[in-house]
């Protein structure tokens, strides 16, 4: 038996990893469909957020893997199966901003 060593970097979390990897995505709902662009992560709590971009307003969505049920790397799209309560005021917001 022999001791090995590796470089630290290759311990450490890749950014493929975090929920970061995710920036720069397009938010989908298969209900409701496009919800708007990923531009920031918030893991300032125990429940990390996505923070959508959604036609200027923020929308944030948990970050949990439970909801999403699709992710598209060569079309940079993660597709989310939402509660109907978040679905419901998605839905409100877009009316809103029609008014």
């Amino acid at each position: 038996n022999r001791d090995a060593y590796i470089p630290k970097e290759w311990t450490e979390q890749s950014e493929v990893m975090s929920w970061s990897y995710f920036k720069g995505f397009i938010a989908v709902d298969k209900t409701l469909g496009e919800i708007g662009e990923i531009i920031d992560v918030d893991d300032s709590t125990i429940n990390t957020l996505f923070v959508i971009d959604n036609d200027g307003e923020e929308v944030l969505v948990p970050a949990q893997e439970e909801m999403i049920v699709g992710i598209d790397n060569d079309n940079k799209e993660i597709i989310f199966d939402l509660p109907e309560g978040l679905v419901s005021l998605l839905i409100r917001i877009k009316d809103e901003k029609r008014n």
